[in-house]
């Protein structure tokens, strides 16, 4: 089985995207399984064939242990960590072609902490590719975006694995996305005006020159644009770019 990791900033859609993206993998004939492992999740837009509130919730965390929100993600996520017997089981039991695992958005999880890569290695060394989310009201301005950028590579090196970036909600405002859009075509700090966006963008080609090439699409969850792109590079990844299943 593949698995397409969903990560990235608090509230940029990363449960609808899941929802969304693994409908349309099945549409296309794929046999797909829908996983939860962010404990923290009040609700998700999606029926998942494994949750892992099952198995521990941040909120009983939050409530036994007296910690902060922030505080009860972490240790829960360093419990899954340090409890893979309790899941991985019954994740190797599917026998599917794609699970579409929605992880949490703290990214301090994946950056700065050992369980949040730890947990993604463990799942799957090889087949695996990493979707990280924006949005573009994070990513209105060139600083924010290459912040997000960087934020993305950074993920790709501490995984191991392809990375897109998916910059979500382009229904919202699409002027704003033909911005981001430019932003890309940057090709060096003296296109820019203030010294803080030229230290930004001198530090972001360091990055680059270190951690796994990322991919862009510009998408929207709720209107399922650009979805059709997510999904050919997920096919070209993991089966060599076919559409259906045969």
């Amino acid at each position: 089985m593949n698995y397409i990791f969903v990560t990235g900033l608090a509230g940029s859609g990363k449960s609808l995207l899941t929802s969304v993206l693994s409908d349309s993998l099945e549409d296309d004939g794929w046999g797909v399984a829908r996983v939860n492992l962010d404990p923290s999740a009040e609700t998700i837009p999606y029926t998942p064939d494994y949750d892992i509130r099952e198995f521990i919730d941040s909120r009983t965390i939050y409530e036994k242990y007296g910690l902060g929100s922030n505080g009860a993600l972490i240790f829960a996520m360093d419990l899954l960590a340090g409890n893979l017997q309790a899941f991985m089981p019954v994740l190797e039991s599917f026998d599917l072609d794609f699970a579409v695992i929605d992880m949490p958005g703290q990214l301090e999880i994946f950056t700065f902490r050992q369980s949040g890569p730890f947990l993604l290695n463990s799942i799957s060394r090889e087949d695996k590719l990493v979707l990280f989310l924006s949005d573009i009201t994070a990513s209105f301005d060139f600083q924010n975006f290459i912040l997000a950028e960087i934020m993305a590579r950074v993920l790709s090196a501490r995984t191991n694995a392809p990375t897109i970036h998916v910059i979500n909600k382009v229904d919202v405002s699409p002027q704003d996305a033909e911005r981001i859009r430019g932003f890309l075509e940057i090709k060096s700090a003296d296109e820019l005006n203030s010294l803080n966006e030229k230290h930004l963008f001198n530090a972001y080609k360091h990055i680059q020159r270190i951690a796994p090439e990322t991919t862009h699409v510009f998408a929207s969850a709720k209107t399922k644009e650009n979805i059709w792109q997510i999904k050919a590079y997920i096919t070209r990844a993991f089966r060599g770019g076919e559409d259906k299943k045969e």
